[in-house]
């Protein structure tokens, strides 16, 4: 199984997500669709992973499952003690899937997080192993079990009061294959899946059953509300125990419980009465009920996902009337590749067609629509047609075109390789000027082109929406706001925005930080929000949208805004500014105070805030994806935080610059404007010059790098960094170039003013400057 597993790992962590979401959705609003969602999820998850081998997942889920049913049966309302059993199935599961991530296996125990007891004792039930154990309520002689319903006049009676009360009684008699080595184990593995109070009786009784030594044929007969479709498909997938005949008791003329023929699945589907009765019933309701014959490609991988797939493209497991195999043998794989079902649906045959057709690794496909005749339900004819091979290969060229699943791994490979060639490009084309042989030009010009689209297309395969990092806030805000007592409404919007994905993977810290500071510190108790003629419940936005070249996120919430005068007391306690110069502040200054390293406004720590380390991690590692934060705020009416971050890192467009005769990078993004130099003036120690109307400083790069005073008069970069201008003096400017953004190593990465470096096409190693850090 090793080699799906990869596979079983990502799909099992998108199953996850889309129950998270559905149990955020649910908590609000208990719709059906919501509940079908939640139950799908669980059960796809239950049959990947008891295929994997995985069964406390399988557990777990299935426990999940049992909960929604009673939900989707009206047994049960949806209210807070059933959402945190869920949420915390959940969180066992996520653990589980890490510990599988990890080392390939669960582990045996799991520390649930804090819960309500009902809840905790629901989830650990989940996980413990029930004790299997045979219980006869009649006992008689060992004999042959040719005729259960004839040997005991007790059992009758037994079963007649059961049929009575609605209960369907049964009676299976089981044998087991010649190389069966331990019988009696395979059958306690069958009593495992049958509920001991429905069992009436066994033929040999328990006494004979528990001596371990038994081989022949058993005969139990059971009193269940169960059909025998679910009472075999919980049975049927046990290896080396064969089902021989399975009947049904009924009532005879005289009033007797008597045994009907035998239930077993006829070679045609036709011939079973009790699928024909429930088509009938079906179709009386109005309804069109098909019938759905699927081949699976022979190296189909897992195969009972790809069942559900089906399921859930044809209207959802609740639109089946009839499978074969069994539900239990589609969720543990134990079929061939070859499965039958019927189902009802208000869509035409096409819809249907085209739903199975468009499921991956389908190779054949039958369908059939049943209509009344006569009174009676008959199935139609095939109404696909092609044979299995021109059907095939139409599956195969669809599988061509399916998503593929690629190791970040392997991308980040490509990404480095094609870093190579683009700095071979660039070497080619100083090459080709400098030879300026016309074929080596014409050449070159179209290596360029090619080497152009392959960027872009590299690029686009990088790119990943920031909903793949949102995913994962519903639910943190939801747990956090619950234990601060305060009624959050939380939305997200711009999931689909694009980003690279190195960019994407750093950005869960920084807005769960954000995130976390508008629950804690901006959004106010909700006595006080009332006391502000304010709605108790906060709101809390996470939004993302494109700007040209750049994406601009934002997490706003209508909270109390930042108090000025409170963050201007905490600085000037922590000595980051004097008494005399806070006065002077602007805003945006004083708000800049709040990404100070251990700068924090609570009195008290607490397991959210008071370290004083939240702010400071945003934008230390929003700086270093080469992107900004801003603060805007209102007292008592809310605050916002702004990032703005390159669509990339890995290609990026720059101004080539000269300090010292040495070639540096600086990305164009943050350049507002390029001068020569102009007349300075100082103002204190600080060197200004007046740029569109305002008062700018001066940064010479020579001097932060101590090499002295320029002998010309070089060139002036204006930067922005927040809200702020800046004037970056350069030796010269040379040209516009698209550099390939590498990494430094880890001996000189934290050094001030470098994001990162290049190779030019003269084989020049070229720092990239970080103008913020000016």
């Amino acid at each position: 199984m090793n080699e799906y597993l990869t596979m079983f790992i990502d799909e099992t962590r998108e199953h996850l997500q889309a129950w998270s979401d559905g149990m955020l959705t649910l908590e609000k609003h208990a719709d059906a669709e919501t509940i079908a969602t939640i139950f799908r999820a669980a059960h796809t998850i239950k049959g990947m992973a008891m295929t994997m081998g995985f069964t406390r997942m399988g557990e777990v889920t299935h426990k999940a499952e049992n909960l929604l049913d009673e939900v989707r049966q009206g047994k049960r309302v949806v209210d807070s003690e059933l959402v945190d059993t869920l949420f915390h199935s959940l969180d066992v599961l996520e653990s589980l899937l890490a510990d599988v991530e990890e080392t390939a296996q669960e582990r045996e125990e799991i520390a649930l997080a804090a819960a309500g007891t009902q809840a905790k004792e629901q989830v650990q039930a989940a996980l413990v192993e029930q004790a299997a154990g045979a219980v006869a309520l009649a006992e008689q002689p060992a004999s042959a079990p040719a005729d259960a319903a004839g040997t005991n006049e007790i059992v009758r009676s037994v079963a007649h009061r059961a049929m009575e009360q609605g209960r369907r009684v049964y009676e299976l008699r089981i044998g087991f294959a010649p190389e069966c080595v331990m019988p009696m184990a395979r059958f306690a593995q069958l009593l495992q899946r049958v509920d001991q109070n429905e069992l009436l009786m066994t033929i040999p009784d328990a006494a004979v059953l528990e001596q371990g030594d038994y081989t022949g044929e058993i005969v139990l007969v059971l009193a269940t509300l169960e059909d025998v479709e679910a009472l075999l498909g919980r049975v049927t997938d046990i290896s080396e125990l064969e089902i021989e005949t399975v009947r049904e008791w009924r009532m005879s003329e005289a009033g007797a419980a008597e045994p009907s023929q035998n239930l077993l699945p006829s070679t045609r589907i036709t011939e079973d009465d009790h699928v024909v009765k429930v088509v009938q019933a079906a179709l009386k309701q109005g309804k069109r009920v098909y019938e759905v014959g699927v081949r699976l490609h022979v190296d189909t991988v897992l195969k009972s996902a790809r069942m559900y797939m089906v399921f859930e493209a044809v209207g959802g497991q609740d639109q089946l009337l009839y499978t074969r195999p069994g539900m239990r043998e589609i969720e543990d794989e134990a079929f061939s590749r070859d499965v039958l079902f019927v189902m009802w649906s208000t869509e035409e045959v096409g819809a249907i067609k085209r739903a199975v057709e468009g499921v991956a690794d389908i190779e054949l496909v039958q369908l059939r629509e049943w209509t009344e005749t006569d009174g009676s339900a008959q199935a139609g004819p095939n109404l696909v047609q092609g044979n299995a091979r021109s059907q095939k290969g139409e599956a195969k060229a669809k599988k061509a075109s399916a998503t593929v699943r690629v190791d970040v791994d392997k991308l980040d490979l490509l990404m480095n390789l094609f870093s190579e060639i683009a700095i071979d490009k660039t070497r080619f084309e100083s090459l080709a000027a400098e030879f300026g042989d016309a074929r080596l030009v014409e050449t070159v010009a179209h290596m360029s082109r090619a080497t152009n689209d392959l960027q872009e297309l590299i690029m686009s395969i990088r790119m990943i929406p920031v909903g793949s990092v949102f995913q994962r806030f519903p639910r943190m805000v939801r747990d956090t706001a619950r234990s601060l007592g305060k009624a959050i409404e939380f939305t997200m919007s711009g999931e689909e925005t694009e980003l690279d994905r190195m960019v994407v993977e750093e950005l869960a810290d920084p807005l769960m930080h954000l995130l976390r500071n508008s629950l804690d510190h901006g959004i106010e108790a909700g006595k006080d929000r009332r006391q502000r003629g304010k709605e108790e419940t906060g709101q809390i936005a996470l939004r993302a949208y494109p700007v040209g070249n750049r994406v601009v996120i934002e997490v706003e919430d209508d909270g109390g805004g930042i108090d000025r005068a409170r963050v201007l007391r905490k600085a000037v306690e922590r000595g980051l500014v004097s008494a005399s110069e806070s006065e002077g502040l602007s805003d945006a200054e004083v708000y800049r105070l709040l990404f100070a390293s251990g700068f924090s406004t609570a009195d008290t720590v607490t397991d959210l805030s008071g370290r004083g380390v939240g702010l400071d991690v945003v934008k230390s590692k929003i700086e270093s994806l080469s992107g900004r934060v801003e603060v805007e705020s209102q007292e008592g009416q809310g605050t916002k935080f702004t990032i703005t971050l390159p669509v990339t890192l890995a290609l990026l467009q720059s101004i080539m610059v000269r300090i010292d005769e040495h070639p540096f990078a600086v990305p164009l993004a943050a350049i507002e404007e390029i001068q020569e130099e102009p007349e300075s003036r100082r103002l204190g120690e600080q060197e200004v010059v007046v740029w569109r109307g305002q008062v700018t400083p001066l940064v010479r790069a020579r001097t932060t790098f101590g090499l002295g005073v320029a002998k010309e008069r070089g060139h002036v970069l204006y930067v922005m960094r927040g809200r702020e201008h800046m004037g970056l003096v350069v030796d010269d400017v040379v040209a516009q170039q698209e550099v390939v953004l590498k990494p430094l190593p880890k001996a000189v990465k934290d050094v001030a003013y470098f994001a990162g470096a290049t190779i030019l096409g003269d084989g020049q190693v070229a720092l990239v400057l970080d103008p913020g850090a000016f």
